[in-house]
């Protein structure tokens, strides 16, 4: 009706509806077309006959039963079978994906029995019932996990089996020990605080916010800037050991305690090391991994300043002939050597019990370190249930499988055969293994 009274009256108040007046009178116009509008009430209208038919098509879960289903099973990404009417909706009221019989303007695609559902997460189907068996045929085919509703018909209906067969507990039978969950989490969050790396950072967060507090502005962790982080680096600096010389110190160059006015600083190794700290622990606390000069927001730790920074205080300590410090190696050959050293004392007579102990227990420590390749520090948390003896009791095998290096199922199995002259000890259940060089 107010389309027709606006046409008669070549205008309405409606600004939308006035824009749309004109765009026909300018159609109408151009092809020269003698319209009259009329209005027919829909009882009289036989195009809107099928749209008073109730079609089995619009059926669809109530607003409750929808809720339920999503809260057991969900969240759900698609809807299998559904047109844009009576799609189901996400937590949110956004409609879910859906596919539907025949293309529709929000269709995510047509016919569901064309599609290939193996890349879709957790998706729900309503079919009709006499698409029931179909509809479980192409799950079981293409092997999908589905959230699907279908009546409790009698007698059971032919696909009733297939159904039953594939199908997993309600989620409203299962049983959850909740002091089973919370001693677990207490265990695992006890594990957690007592970590030499928790409690590391732990102590650097305290440290640095107590800084702030100190400062003369008073930011907090969500407000400070990189100008915050760097003077907490140069405060942190007074608790160096590394002197840094100056250009003209006459112990420029040379390591050790000197009576010069050179200050101590932290080593650059050691800032990068405080600085990635930072980084993380902004991170943690959702501050993210990147840092915005102009809205001044982000983690401070990894902006241009703090890099400049670190940059300086690496070319300051270069000039002073300062070298990185770095773990000295232990090559095979020179592991070798300290084995062949030992079978030399060991060969020797006079020795007392004790020094034989000793020099047995490094000699096979040695030599495993060879064979094995492993890190000393792994090596060293080997425990009995990691080394198995052959059957033949001619060696043995170390299933490695936790140290700094090996982790997420990563294993370093290391065998020793003909490991003999096994001694008899003094000692129940004990035996000398004697590792040939």
């Amino acid at each position: 009706m107010a389309v027709i009274a606006a046409w008669e009256n070549q205008g309405c108040k409606s600004r939308a509806l006035s824009c749309i007046m004109k765009e026909i009178f300018s159609h109408v116009s151009t092809y020269n077309i003698d319209l009259h509008l009329k209005y027919v009430p829909s009882c009289l209208n036989e195009a809107d006959a099928p749209s008073r038919l109730t079609n089995t098509a619009d059926s669809m879960l109530s607003e409750e039963s929808w809720l339920l289903v999503e809260s057991l099973y969900g969240p759900h990404s698609v809807d299998l079978m559904s047109l844009d009417s009576n799609v189901m909706k996400s937590s949110t009221g956004v409609p879910l994906k859906h596919f539907t019989p025949w293309p529709t303007p929000c269709s995510a695609g047509v016919n569901l029995f064309s599609q290939n559902l193996r890349s879709e997460q957790n998706p729900y189907v309503y079919p009709p019932f006499v698409l029931v068996f179909p509809v479980l045929s192409l799950l079981r085919e293409q092997g999908i996990s589905c959230t699907i509703i279908v009546p409790e018909m009698r007698p059971l209906p032919i696909w009733w089996p297939i159904l039953k067969y594939y199908s997993v507990e309600s989620g409203a039978d299962i049983i959850i020990d909740w002091q089973a969950i919370n001693d677990r989490t207490a265990d695992l969050d006890e594990r957690m605080t007592s970590s030499s790396d928790y409690k590391r950072k732990n102590s650097l967060f305290e440290t640095f916010l107590c800084f702030l507090e100190k400062s003369p502005k008073k930011p907090s962790l969500a407000t400070c800037g990189p100008n915050d982080v760097r003077n907490f680096l140069v405060w942190k600096d007074k608790f160096g050991k590394t002197t840094v010389h100056d250009i003209n110190c006459q112990y420029l160059g040379l390591k050790g305690m000197f009576e010069c006015s050179c200050p101590n600083r932290l080593a650059s190794a050691t800032v990068e090391g405080l600085i990635n700290q930072l980084v993380n622990l902004f991170d943690d606390k959702g501050l993210g991994r990147t840092w915005c000069d102009v809205e001044r927001k982000g983690n401070p730790a990894v902006s241009p300043v703090i890099k400049e920074y670190l940059k300086l205080v690496q070319v300051e300590q270069a000039k002073a002939h300062i070298l990185p410090k770095q773990a000295k190696p232990i090559f095979l050959t020179k592991i070798r050597s300290i084995s062949a050293f030992i079978s030399r004392e060991l060969q020797k007579d006079g020795s007392k019990l004790k020094e034989k102990f000793v020099l047995y227990r490094d000699q096979a420590w040695f030599k495993l370190q060879y064979f094995a390749g492993d890190r000393a520090s792994d090596l060293s948390i080997v425990v009995a249930q990691e080394v198995k003896f052959l059957k033949d009791g001619s060696g043995f095998v170390f299933q490695h499988t936790f140290g700094k290096t090996l982790r997420g199922f990563i294993l370093h199995p290391s065998v020793r055969t003909k490991a003999l002259n096994v001694n008899k000890c003094n000692l129940p259940n004990y035996a000398i293994f004697v590792v040939p060089d």
